[in-house]
């Protein structure tokens, strides 16, 4: 069986090897450091531990279980962002768990591509970040909606549509503006620059994920 960087073995001395600088790689302090904290992060979401069980299995395995639990995390916000009375406390935690945990992902990917460094399948990775793109707007649908934080930009009016509070999401993430519906308050507008930060990290990852494609072809 082919030892998988996934593993928690590998993860940890990884970890440690940055730590103590003795990485085959150099990298500088910033660089560093954030890899550190990526790789500290991935120990509390459970993307990490699906793959690192999965690994012990096999590698069909690993696509097969990360690909239902995208899947699984989907229909989850869909559940909670079509049913109101859902919105409470513990479910926004959920979905920003769900959220922490994708960015924390999508970070990972870019910023530790050195150290797991692999050929992509494309068509794969396009389907994930499709549906990944689907779990962002859908869960900043949720905050917006339960922090009550839209409103019409004319009559002030709070945003009840569930298509509007999507609406508004779909027009954050894609970083369009178009009047219609704003945020009220200071802290509602850290969230949609949230999203926008987000965004911007998805799509550095779409664009990584076809030039890492490209230049493997390049070179064969």
């Amino acid at each position: 069986m082919i030892h998988q960087h996934y593993q928690i073995q590998d993860h940890l001395t990884t970890l440690r090897q940055l730590w103590h600088r003795t990485h085959p790689w150099w990298f500088r302090w910033v660089e560093r450091w954030l890899m550190m904290i990526i790789l500290i992060a991935k120990l509390l979401f459970p993307s990490f531990w699906i793959r690192h069980y999965a690994d012990i299995r096999s590698n069909r395995m690993k696509h097969k279980l990360i690909e239902e639990y995208v899947i699984l995390k989907v229909l989850i916000l869909w559940l909670i962002l079509i049913n109101q009375r859902w919105i409470y406390r513990r479910w926004l935690l959920i979905t920003w768990y769900f959220i922490a945990d994708l960015i924390t992902y999508l970070a990972g990917i870019i910023i530790l591509n050195k150290i797991h460094h692999k050929n992509p399948n494309l068509r794969r990775n396009i389907i994930l970040l499709g549906i990944n793109m689907v779990e962002i707007v859908m869960s900043f649908a949720i905050f917006y909606l339960g922090t009550s934080s839209l409103q019409h930009s004319v009559s002030g009016e709070l945003i009840t549509s569930t298509i509007q509070w999507l609406h508004f999401s779909i027009a954050t993430f894609a970083t369009v503006w178009y009047g219609d519906i704003v945020v009220h308050g200071t802290w509602w507008y850290v969230l949609s620059m949230l999203q926008m930060c987000t965004s911007f990290l998805f799509m550095s990852l779409v664009l990584s994920s076809v030039v890492s494609k490209l230049d493997i072809k390049s070179e064969q």
